[in-house]
């Protein structure tokens, strides 16, 4: 016990040390919208008791103390997430029937900031809610664990939410006002303490209507425009080492490419791809499992710059940290 408290404090440390260096300006809020979307980072991948039962990090005892059945059970989540320009909570709930699972996730903004150039003005609320399926398969012969899930995210969050300072409103959106479709491909591979993991994701984003978005010389007033929001393509390769069957560590490798935008059909030249490692180490005890990790960007490209910044201004992507609980209802 002594040791996983050590481990868990020098991660935190850790976190927390790289969290205060992510760059403070308005670019770099906006890259960390592109790559931390909700539907491709909460809802990803199978199941979580699944995996964990052919893993053999669940302890047997817990199987009946939840009165679980091998064709049913059901795991609620709070999920916490830090950045230098949000706090976040996300409540995700998953049921499995046999081969087949089901799973929402609802995100609540405590904070989300717009810098406004070091002023930073704050606003919170709901943001898109998500809902998904997902069938999956253990080909026990060969170790492996396969999965096909879909996900859709709904436009619950206030795409036009804004807030007042010094006589001016500020955009602080907290939904992108658009359905979104993703769907995914997950591999697990099953070797003594050590499980290897993938994930392909394509998702594919909706429209948006943004009032008053440019002024029309003709008519001569503001008109709206529709906003087609690029799709994005997420490749995740990453392993987890047991270590006892409590206490397991993993670490993921994170590809993500957000394509261009369009206005009115016009690409808008604002794609980023980009690389993120994801440690993280995990405990359970009992029903519940603790999980604590964080997202740290090692590489960013963006398809234009603002030639009145630096590239790095630009580039820059604070790193997340997530806090994360699961919880086995039976």
């Amino acid at each position: 016990m002594k040791k996983l408290v050590m481990a868990l404090a020098l991660f935190g440390a850790f976190a927390l040390i790289q969290a205060q260096s992510g760059e403070e300006d308005y670019f770099a809020s906006e890259n960390d919208q592109h790559s931390s979307d909700g539907t491709a980072t909460e809802i990803i991948s199978v199941e979580p008791i699944v995996v964990a039962e052919i893993a053999g990090s669940v302890d047997p005892a817990v199987n009946d103390a939840s009165s679980s059945t091998p064709d049913m059970d059901m795991t609620a989540s709070m999920d916490a997430s830090y950045t230098a320009f949000q706090t976040k909570i996300n409540i995700p709930l998953w049921y499995r029937w046999r081969d087949f699972s089901f799973n929402a996730s609802v995100p609540y903004f405590i904070t989300k900031e717009n810098p406004n150039f070091g002023d930073p003005v704050e606003s919170s609320g709901i943001g898109d809610i998500s809902v998904g399926a997902s069938y999956g398969k253990y080909l026990e012969q060969y170790k492996t664990y396969l999965s096909v899930n879909t996900t859709v995210k709904l436009p619950t969050g206030d795409e036009e939410n804004t807030e007042e300072k010094d006589g001016f409103d500020y955009p602080i959106p907290l939904g992108s006002g658009s359905t979104d479709i993703a769907a995914g491909l997950s591999g697990y591979y099953f070797m003594d303490a050590f499980t290897f993991k993938g994930n392909l994701l394509y998702k594919m984003n909706g429209e948006y209507t943004l009032k008053d978005a440019f002024y029309d010389p003709v008519v001569m007033e503001m008109v709206d425009a529709d906003i087609d929001i690029g799709d994005l393509f997420l490749f995740t390769a990453g392993v987890d080492y047991r270590w006892q069957y409590r206490l397991t560590f993993g670490l993921d490798f994170v590809y993500g490419n957000h394509m261009a935008s369009e206005i009115e059909g016009e690409n808008q030249k604002n794609g980023i791809s980009y690389i993120d490692i994801n440690p993280s180490a995990k405990y359970s005890i009992s029903l519940f499992e603790f999980v604590l990790g964080a997202r740290i960007p090692v590489y960013t490209e963006l398809e234009t710059y603002a030639s009145w910044l630096s590239e790095s201004d630009q580039k820059g992507r604070s790193m997340v940290i997530n806090f994360r609980t699961n919880y086995r209802i039976f």
